[in-house]
């Protein structure tokens, strides 16, 4: 299945006035063809590994672009407060897809939040306009006390999003026990929840 491990924001959190709205979550790790017989595992390391971490503070700083501000294909919102942490989560959701061995995106995690991607000339315009004019109006900043594995399923209408393990940051030094159903066996679940999202980052 195809699949993303994911630090949430509160919902409504997207409505920031940018040209297009923005994702409602940041991916930690991808996994392009998670079979489903490992998602189980994988939650069970999600857990060790990660759930062990404290709680922070996310906040927002200034507008930047990817590659650069001369060709941008995609505008985001820099991670003021909470960066190094949600990098710290993306090393410990790898170091739990390499403990069960699954493969996975192996680009590095940079924390941002995306505004608008670039697809042609009607795209950069807006993009050249929120990087002279940015955003007055961002997210508020919100407290990371959890993460996700989520199932994606691609459809017609965008990316259909359920939840398949959730994961609280304990801040104990033990491993969490997650809650709720099992959507697959051996995955402790707060699902299935589905959402439908156009795109993961």
């Amino acid at each position: 299945m195809r699949a993303f491990v994911s630090v949430d924001l509160p919902r409504g959190a997207g409505r920031t006035g940018a040209p297009e709205p923005a994702p409602a979550h940041f991916t930690l790790l991808f996994l392009a063809d998670l079979p489903r017989d490992r998602a189980g595992p994988l939650a069970a390391a999600l857990r060790e590994r990660a759930g062990a971490s404290t709680p922070f503070r996310v906040s927002f700083g200034g507008v930047g672009a990817f590659p650069d501000v001369e060709r941008p294909r995609v505008i985001y919102l820099a991670v003021a407060e909470g960066a190094d942490e949600l990098a710290h989560l993306a090393d410990a959701a790898r170091a739990a897809a390499d403990a069960v061995g699954v493969v996975y995106d192996a680009r590095p995690f940079v924390a941002h939040y995306t505004l608008l991607r670039v697809r042609g000339p009607r795209d950069r315009r807006r993009a050249l306009a929120a990087l002279s004019s940015p955003p007055t109006a961002g997210p508020e900043p919100f407290v990371v006390d959890r993460l996700h594995l989520k199932e994606s399923q691609l459809g017609p209408g965008g990316a259909v999003h359920t939840i398949v393990a959730t994961v609280p940051l304990t801040g104990s030094g033990a491993p969490s026990r997650g809650t709720g159903e099992p959507v697959y066996p051996g995955v402790g679940a707060a699902g299935p929840s589905p959402a439908t999202s156009r795109r993961h980052r």
